[in-house]
């Protein structure tokens, strides 16, 4: 059963930099975050997605897209990650 509880996964701009050749590539990454939400929902009903740009921290090394996911499973969170991390949107164990 899907949790009502919202989950934020943080795309670093550094690796939006390092996958897509800039950091201004945030449409593609965040085009690239729903794809992989489309493969883990496996047909499922599309849960409520916002995204933000964080850049609120002195230091760019923490910049990022914030992507929050309401109503998915603790499985699709993990599958999620995981997808995540394997398409280099996310550094492995960060979410």
């Amino acid at each position: 059963m899907p949790s009502q509880e919202s989950h934020v996964y943080k795309i670093p701009l550094r690796l939006v930099k390092k996958r897509f050749g800039s950091e201004s590539e945030t449409d593609r990454a965040a085009d690239e975050f729903h794809d992989c939400l489309v493969e883990v929902l496996d047909g499922q009903t599309f849960p409520a997605v916002s995204y933000s740009h964080n850049t609120s921290h002195d230091n760019p090394w923490y910049h990022s897209i914030d992507c929050r996911v309401a109503g998915i499973s603790p499985q699709q969170v993990e599958a999620l990650e995981t997808l995540l991390v394997r398409r280099e949107l996310l550094a492995a164990g960060s979410k």
